[in-house]
């Protein structure tokens, strides 16, 4: 190896093994509110709509967090076992359940109260819905290869 390439190669590992940690360094940045970073950062107050809360996938939040004594405000079994997070977009809770190995799930629930705004939506499945909610749309995966994004008809009209 002459002595160019030898430069050239040992400079472009050098760039190759700083170039993550200074990308790191950007992504701790803050980017709360106010801080002028990119909208999103952080999940709304009554929306923790992906894995993750935001579309930065922080889990943080720019809603107050509980103060004082908390209580159960209700519970419900709902038959399976609860895959991921539940995910919220204001008063709207979203879970998805395995019920089997190849059975899957997808609940809309009042948030204030557990009861059901929707009859639950079964899917034959292996895989884990991994739902997203972008105001009255609801993304899934399906299958391997497939998305679906479901809606309601009531909030489609504005009812």
């Amino acid at each position: 190896m002459s002595v160019t390439t030898k430069a050239v190669f040992l400079t472009v590992l050098a760039w190759l093994v700083a170039l993550p940690g200074a990308l790191s360094g950007a992504a701790a940045q803050d980017t709360g509110p106010g801080s002028g970073a990119q909208a999103g950062a952080w999940a709304a107050p009554g929306r923790w709509h992906v894995r993750g809360g935001g579309a930065a996938r922080r889990g943080v939040s720019t809603a107050r967090p509980p103060r004082g004594p908390v209580t159960v405000a209700w519970e419900r079994d709902l038959g399976g076992v609860i895959e991921d997070e539940p995910l919220c977009w204001d008063q709207q809770l979203v879970v998805a359940v395995r019920e089997s190995e190849e059975r899957r799930t997808l609940h809309l629930l009042d948030l204030a109260t557990g009861r059901p705004l929707a009859d639950p939506l079964s899917f034959k499945t292996d895989v884990e819905l991994e739902p997203s909610l972008w105001r009255c749309r609801i993304a899934l995966r399906t299958a391997r290869n497939r998305i679906e994004v479901l809606t309601r008809v009531e909030d489609e009209l504005g009812a």
